[in-house]
């Protein structure tokens, strides 16, 4: 007798496999290998000369004729000032990466969603609520807070971006970090769907290097990062249980 493949995904208890899941495997664990393949390959290939490398911004912050210290500027400038070729590379991919994958998150899961049955449709609207959830949320803190970024008042950060690429990010729009937000809620949000080891491990790869990164370039605060962090896993866990 032939087996039936028609799953009532209704009838699949909490804690269960669910079917879906396994449908989305292949989607899924391409879009993290490619992530992955790009991010090696640019590590393995980035060569740059000092010149290229550094740029400095000349301003400071000074208490009582003393620069201002504390274990956030302490990690931040430890990060900053890590260079080595290899590592480099991974930062500056990591950071490349980011905005394609936030932003066609949303459209290839409701690609998915509407070209076959692998994801129902109120799953994708799930997801987009999380994502606007998660860049509206972080838009409000930024603009609540209006923390100054750490290359603003620091003479002696390693700044990776142009003049006009900063006026972009604006100055006092450091708390919390958006790419880290962003870039934790995609990785949680996918690790509790697909509920497999290689899509939890190489999207935490991803999302924690895109948050190094922005200290690594100094426009971000440890602080900034770990707030970030908090704010994705919540609204992804948040959305998957509500779901």
């Amino acid at each position: 007798m032939m087996q039936s493949h028609i799953f009532d995904v209704v009838s699949v208890q909490r804690g269960a496999v669910r079917p879906r899941a396994a449908r989305l495997w292949h989607f899924r664990i391409h879009q993290w290998q490619l992530i992955g393949i790009l991010m090696i390959a640019s590590s393995l290939g980035a060569e740059r000369t000092a010149a290229q490398e550094y740029r400095a911004y000349n301003f400071t912050t000074h208490q009582n004729g003393h620069s201002v210290q504390g274990p956030d500027e302490n990690l931040l400038r430890w990060v900053n000032r890590r260079q080595h070729v290899l590592f480099s590379g991974w930062m500056q991919t990591a950071d490349a990466t980011f905005y394609p994958v936030a932003y066609t998150s949303v459209p290839l899961y409701w690609g998915v969603s509407l070209m076959s049955d692998e994801v129902a449709t109120q799953d994708a609207l799930t997801f987009t609520a999380g994502w606007i959830a998660t860049a509206g949320s972080t838009m409000l803190l930024k603009r609540l807070v209006g923390r100054e970024r750490p290359y603003v008042s620091r003479n002696d950060l390693i700044i990776n971006y142009s003049d006009t690429e900063l006026r972009a990010l604006g100055n006092a729009s450091s708390f919390p970090s958006g790419h880290t937000s962003m870039s934790v809620f995609l990785a949680t949000y996918l690790a509790l769907e697909s509920n497999t080891p290689f899509v939890r491990i190489t999207g935490g790869v991803w999302a924690s290097s895109v948050a190094v990164s922005r200290v690594w370039n100094g426009v971000h605060f440890p602080t900034d990062i770990f707030m970030g962090a908090i704010l994705g896993s919540g609204v992804a866990m948040l959305s998957h249980h509500l779901r």
